[in-house]
Formats: C-alpha cells, structure tokens, sequence
C-alpha cells in the first residue's frame, strides 16, 4: 500500500496480493504467477495510519538529534566565550534599539562586504574567509542568541547561575526559538530580530574593549 507502488520488470509474485494504491488499480502484467492481484479499498486507512505514525516517529528522532546537537553547540560555545557573553550581555541593558542597528548592519552590511571584495581580485581570498565567519554566524545564531539571553536575564534578575545552569537554560531557550520560528513569516521576522540584538550587541562590546584598550 502507497502513493508510489512501482512493480519492477523482474518482480514476481507466488502468492495472492492484496493492494491499494493512490492511483487506482495496477496493472502487474506478468509479475503474477499462478495468482492473482486484488485491489483493497480498506487499505488506505491503515496506509494513512502507517504515514502518520512514521511521521511522528520521524519527527522525534529529528528533534532528538537536534536536542543533543544544540547542546553540544551551546557546550562548545560557553565554554569558549563565557566571559563574551557575560560582558555583551551587561552591555545590552537600555540599547536594545542600538543594538538592533549595529546588527542590521552586520547582516545586510557583511554580505554587500563580501560581494564587493569578490569584485577585486586581492580580495577574494578576503571575502571567502569573511563568507565562512558569517555563514558560521547563522548556522549558530540561536545557539548564540540563546546564550546572551539567558546572560542577560542573569544580570538583571542578579540570579547566580553557574556555568551548567546556564548552559541548560541556553538550550531551552535555544528549543523555544526554534519552535517560534517554525513559524510562517512570524517565525523569520523574530529570527531576524532576535540575531540583529545578539550581533549587535556582542560588536558593540568589542568596540567598547577595544576602546578601554587604548585608553590603557
């Protein structure tokens, strides 16, 4: 029983076949040996009972995979930047709309960047390393994004989160986002928004680093 039923040329068949198929009744021409073929209508039922249930199963090792991934990302990630995350997150109290901007342009601003430097031959090695940091940026970006906000709420909940704690709550924050932007058009509207902050914020705490290293 299916949408597709294909009978090959070198298929053979010994014993009754009972069948249903989307299209109607096939035609097993001399697959048939000694036998016959009978189209079941009751079928379908059960075909669609089986897609749904394949379906589901599918769907939670999917979401099994993405779990574990995401928090190894997260992991990585943390452990990697945790005081980044921490200073960003401090920084981003009263700025979100600042924040927003610088991260506009880094998404539209990158981009344009990196066409630009295709355009010049000695830039082209340039531009690829600048493709790879930013497609990296996105295939991340939850995971990031999900970082400063649970930094954030610690800082300003003044909430003492150890490094796993913080890790955990990331992840759940990283499943909700994810949930949110299985939304239509929602969904990519608050992705956009929600990377803009995050990228935003974390240039506008390099370029405060960078300016308190010059003034030392």
């Amino acid at each position: 029983m299916g949408e597709e039923i294909t009978i090959g040329p070198n298929a053979k068949f010994y014993k009754e076949v009972e069948y249903w198929h989307s299209d109607g009744e096939i035609d097993f021409k001399d697959a048939l040996v000694n036998t016959q073929a009978q189209f079941n209508e009751d079928l379908e039922a059960d075909e669609s009972q089986l897609s749904l249930t394949s379906f589901g199963t599918n769907s939670l090792k999917l979401w099994g995979i993405y779990i574990l991934s995401a928090f190894l990302a997260i992991l990585f990630l943390h452990a990697l930047f945790r005081n980044t995350f921490s200073s960003a997150a401090e920084g981003l109290e009263g700025k979100w709309l600042k924040s927003f901007g610088f991260g506009l342009i880094y998404l539209i601003g990158i981009p344009l960047a990196v066409i630009i430097a295709l355009l010049i031959a000695i830039g082209i090695p340039i531009s690829l390393f600048i493709t790879t940091i930013f497609i990296f940026s996105l295939l991340f970006g939850h995971y990031i994004a999900a970082l400063m906000l649970v930094y954030y709420f610690k800082h300003k909940k003044e909430k003492k989160w150890g490094f796993w704690s913080v890790t955990l709550l990331a992840l759940l924050c990283t499943i909700l986002l994810r949930l949110f932007t299985m939304i239509p058009w929602a969904g990519i509207l608050l992705s956009v928004v929600v990377l803009a902050i995050t990228y935003g914020a974390l240039t506008l705490n390099a370029i405060r680093s960078k300016k308190e290293l010059v003034k030392i």
